[in-house]
């Protein structure tokens, strides 16, 4: 169950884990909502993504494995708004495990067991507030119980982080390109169930799609476990149907 929430978190919010970074705080020259609008307008300048109402996006990621071929599995993320979502991954074209919401309620199915549990409580809670932590314009304050923004310098460069705490205590750095307003790395932990997730993800570049600059590759490290994941496919506007988002049917 842990490693499908995992995998479902990651799909997301393109993220991942690794090592806090040491740096220097001073204080930012940007409010919260400045910073927001001019990362909404680099992510989204046509505003497409702001006018859509699904989204479909695909990763293809690659797990390292010690003295033998990595892994590959590729991950399909079906958004709706407002809180729709349903998270697959396919190992060699086969459905492995979902992770599936229709903003009420939320399930999980784990192929190889033949199994489908409620996804309820505090983990269908966090996995909604990253659906919503994803979506460029979501605004952070709605999501979050604290934010703070920042002016950081670290090993990597010059940066604006945003620090979001959620009401359950999982903890968010937001690291923002000062210039191009991308965000560059999150880094946090995040409780789900009863659980931790620590994850560091880093993104090495973006591309239009559709109109809107995306995450095309990200290096991430999540609980230890490294993994590298690059988007395949993105498409605004798809048609779903509404069986999407309930409850897998394992055939």
């Amino acid at each position: 169950m842990k490693k499908i929430l995992s995998a479902a978190a990651s799909a997301l919010v393109l993220i991942c884990c690794g090592c806090a970074p040491v740096e220097t705080l001073t204080p930012s020259d940007l409010t919260l909502e400045q910073l927001e609008e001019r990362m909404n307008q680099a992510m989204d300048p046509l505003g497409n993504y702001a006018k859509s109402k699904t989204c479909v996006i695909r990763q293809e990621v690659e797990v390292p494995q010690f003295l033998d071929e990595p892994q590959v599995f590729m991950i399909e993320t079906k958004m709706k708004r407002p809180d729709s979502f349903r998270i697959t991954t396919y190992s060699n074209n086969e459905p492995i495990r979902v992770v599936c919401s229709d903003g009420k309620h939320g399930w999980t199915a784990d192929y190889s067991d033949r199994k489908v549990s409620m996804l309820d409580g505090d983990r269908l809670k966090q996995m909604l507030i990253l659906s919503r932590f994803s979506n460029p314009g979501g605004g952070y304050k709605n999501i979050f119980k604290k934010v703070d923004v920042a002016k950081c310098s670290n090993e990597d460069g010059q940066f604006y982080l945003i620090t979001a705490v959620g009401e359950n205590g999982s903890t968010f750095k937001i690291y923002v390109d000062p210039e191009e307003f991308f965000i560059r790395r999150i880094f946090g932990d995040m409780k789900v169930g009863s659980g931790t997730l620590d994850y560091d993800s880093r993104i090495g570049r973006y591309k239009r799609r559709e109109g809107v600059m995306i995450p095309q590759t990200t290096e991430l490290t999540q609980n230890g476990q490294k993994q590298s994941s690059k988007v395949i496919f993105y498409q605004l506007d798809t048609v779903f149907s509404e069986t999407e988002f309930l409850p897998p049917v394992l055939r």
